[in-house]
């Protein structure tokens, strides 16, 4: 089998009128791709004249990148790396805004400030709650 024919083949315009010449004359589409192959060239010729039919086109979607946004408020004791245990042990206040991906569960911290003074802080938290529709994802000290 050659590709002599190839060009007699896809002479016609219509699509499938030349898919249908093609698979009645070099058989159905090899699954993977090979550049040695007549009838994986045979395809490509078919692809390249139809751009709209080909491969590319049947593939599927990928799937949409499901995320949410995750506001929260920590209280930190003395050192400011250990969450505080009660209210009155709260030395600083970080404020941060999360990007989580739900396929993942990858977190990315997209903002993050640290007060030393709780008014600050939720004055902070105020705004980024404003700014960002996430009612049902704020995180907050649970004292």
């Amino acid at each position: 089998m050659k590709l002599d024919r190839i060009k007699e083949i896809l002479h016609v315009n219509d699509h499938k009128e030349d898919r249908l010449a093609v698979e009645e004359y070099y058989g159905e589409r090899c699954p993977d791709y090979d550049a040695d192959c007549v009838v994986c060239v045979a395809w490509k010729m078919l692809d390249d004249k139809h751009p709209e039919h080909g491969p590319v086109s049947r593939m599927k979607p990928p799937e949409a990148i499901k995320w949410e946004l995750e506001l929260c408020m920590f209280g930190n004791a003395a050192g400011g790396l250990t969450p505080a245990e009660e209210n009155d042990d709260v030395v600083s206040w970080d404020v941060e805004l999360h990007l989580r991906f739900e396929q993942t569960g990858q977190i990315e911290v997209l903002f993050e400030r640290t007060y030393h003074n709780e008014d600050d802080a939720n004055i902070q938290f105020t705004i980024l709650d404003d700014m960002f529709d996430i009612p049902s994802h704020l995180i907050l000290p649970d004292f």
